[in-house]
């Protein structure tokens, strides 16, 4: 029988900073909340299907939503048990991603915010679009 693959045109139109960091998922985004002025929460985990074996895998999510600026900055775990989200990343803890309109500089005074924070290792910006495993970073939430 004929295998047909099916291409998903996936809009990646947002940042990822990627996060190396002991801290637990919550008390990173505690810290983030306080030293950035955000107020992100805990959201249902990010489900993901693998294709071929219908395995379910979830990571925690916390999210924060701007409705004035019209932005969402979403803070996935990287890691759920012995798996990984983005498989190329395996180093990294959390991903740091920013939908909407957010200009260059102001992903970069993220990132130095981040690095300087307690008990961060490391901060690396990420193009999605570089990622084999970029469509588990598809979140299905509401767009402005």
């Amino acid at each position: 029988m004929a295998r047909q693959v099916i291409h998903a045109d996936v809009s990646l139109d947002f940042k990822v900073l990627a996060v190396v960091c002991s801290l637990k998922d919550y008390r990173f985004c505690w810290l983030l909340n306080h030293a950035v002025d955000v107020n992100l929460t805990r959201q249902p985990e990010h489900e993901v299907t693998e294709p071929i074996t219908n395995r379910k895998r979830v990571f925690s999510r916390f999210s924060h939503r701007d409705d004035i600026r019209k932005t969402i900055i979403h803070v996935l775990s990287n890691s759920s048990r012995s798996d990984h989200l983005v498989a190329e990343l395996r180093g990294m803890d959390y991903l740091v991603m920013f939908k909407g309109y957010w200009p260059d500089e102001e992903v970069n005074l993220m990132q130095e915010i981040i690095r300087g924070m307690q008990g961060i290792e490391a901060v690396f910006a990420i193009d999605p679009k570089s990622l084999r495993s970029a469509h588990n970073l598809i979140l299905d939430d509401e767009e402005f």
